[in-house]
């Protein structure tokens, strides 16, 4: 076969070959011969990622083209978690190009603008690599999934074609393209935390509550307090708080609560310190509440719940009353016992 004949036939061949992977093809002198298809598999790591320089093959002076082109994206992110994020940021990874969009302020329910990112589709094309960073509140801990997650753009995920629209959804980041998706959690947090939620207290006592403050402590984390100022009137509740948490056998959330209702001169604590009432992984991303009312008070959080009484002695809860006492009198100001503002890796 003459020299010309013979290249048009490969490059025939190499065209053809978009959606398939052969290995170790020999081809007269050329040698062996990887071809690769349009990014066949949906998992893998960065290393494996063919680049430009690497899907040349040279014979001579004649060169095998990558059979790719450069194409652009619409991602969107859809926040179908049940509280506020202060600011996520999802990055993409094609190759050795690392491009990243951060929005702020996202309301539950609420769908981000665009993020454009360039991606490559076609034989030798580079594999695409996503990766998600969510922060519910200035200085909280950042939540992130574990490393790269491979999820492979094609040529029906252009923008021209329309938005793709991502999701957080519980614990979970789905990437999801219209020409298919994957899954991976965002429960890997600073320092060891796997989990938040945003808490909300339900008032069902029979008069409006003045003040009511909550101290949550997380196994040996920061103990922090909040003081939602009132009036909170019978079946309303208070606005969302995040609380953060890790699941696992060694791991335990202890709560004291305290609630000032209108015209009492000493607020209703509970009865046990430190009450211990588990967060678990189904709370992840969801609203958490507790319940007070007269006899008592009941967590009714997605993974189960548990109760108290409450404690009239002279003594009950001493050192949380005493905290507190500053907090009813400047009507509702935080006070955190450690800010949530301080450096959480240092913990």
């Amino acid at each position: 076969m003459p020299q010309t004949d013979y290249d048009q036939s490969l490059q025939a061949l190499l065209k053809g070959m978009a959606h398939y992977t052969i290995q170790n093809l020999t081809i007269n002198s050329y040698g062996p011969l990887t071809i690769l298809s349009d990014k066949p598999n949906m998992h893998g790591n960065p290393q494996d990622a063919v680049t430009t320089s690497q899907s040349n093959r040279t014979k001579g002076n004649d060169t095998v083209t990558p059979q790719w082109s450069w194409k652009t994206a619409d991602i969107k992110l859809a926040n179908n978690l049940e509280g506020s994020l202060k600011r996520v940021t999802v990055f993409h990874k094609r190759g050795d190009t690392e491009t990243a969009k951060t929005w702020a302020n996202l309301d539950p329910g609420s769908t981000t603008d665009s993020f454009r990112t360039d991606f490559q589709s076609g034989a030798f094309s580079d594999y695409d690599y996503w990766r998600v960073e969510i922060q519910v509140e200035d200085g909280g801990p950042i939540f992130k999934n574990d490393g790269w997650k491979q999820c492979n753009l094609r040529d029906e995920d252009k923008e021209s074609d329309g938005p793709n629209v991502f999701l957080l959804q519980g614990e979970t980041f789905f990437i999801n393209l219209r020409s298919g998706g994957d899954t991976t959690s965002f429960r890997v947090g600073t320092p060891g935390l796997n989990g938040f939620a945003w808490l909300q207290v339900e008032n069902r006592f029979s008069v409006a509550a003045s003040d009511i403050a909550v101290r949550h402590t997380h196994s040996g984390f920061r103990q922090r307090d909040k003081i939602w100022d009132g009036p909170i009137k019978q079946g309303e509740s208070t606005s969302s708080w995040p609380v953060y948490f890790r699941t696992g056998v060694t791991s335990n959330d202890m709560w004291n609560i305290s609630v000032m209702r209108d015209g009492d001169k000493k607020p209703h604590v509970n009865h046990t310190k430190d009450k211990g009432c588990w967060l678990q992984s189904d709370d992840n991303g969801r609203v958490v509440k507790i319940i007070v009312r007269s006899d008592g008070w009941t967590t009714a959080f997605p993974s189960g719940g548990c109760d108290d009484y409450w404690d009239w002695s002279p003594s009950a809860v001493p050192a949380f009353d005493k905290a507190l006492k500053a907090g009813h009198e400047t009507k509702g100001v935080l006070k955190d016992v450690k800010r949530v503002e301080d450096d959480w890796t240092s913990m």
